[in-house]
């Protein structure tokens, strides 16, 4: 999946998790971040967080608005992602 695993801390990211997403940004790769911020139980969209955004201005970068369908299906939020 080229996943990059994110520590949330009460709601937020912790600073760890905030500079390896900017290194990753100063290194020009391009993320998907989902802009409620977590994924949902039940499928609706959910509140909009300004996670992305605010990465975004930060780095001078565009946001390009993407729809993923039937991600809940690949990979739910009660599982996690185990990589061996």
């Amino acid at each position: 999946f080229n996943t990059v695993p994110i520590q949330r801390d009460g709601g937020g990211l912790d600073i760890e998790s905030t500079t390896h997403l900017h290194g990753l940004l100063d290194q020009r790769w391009n993320l998907l971040l989902y802009p409620e911020g977590t994924r949902s139980r039940h499928g609706a969209i959910g509140r909009l967080r300004s996670g992305a955004a605010v990465l975004a201005a930060q780095h001078g970068i565009a946001i390009v608005p993407t729809f993923v369908e039937r991600t809940r299906a690949a990979m739910p939020p009660t599982r996690m992602l185990v990589i061996t």
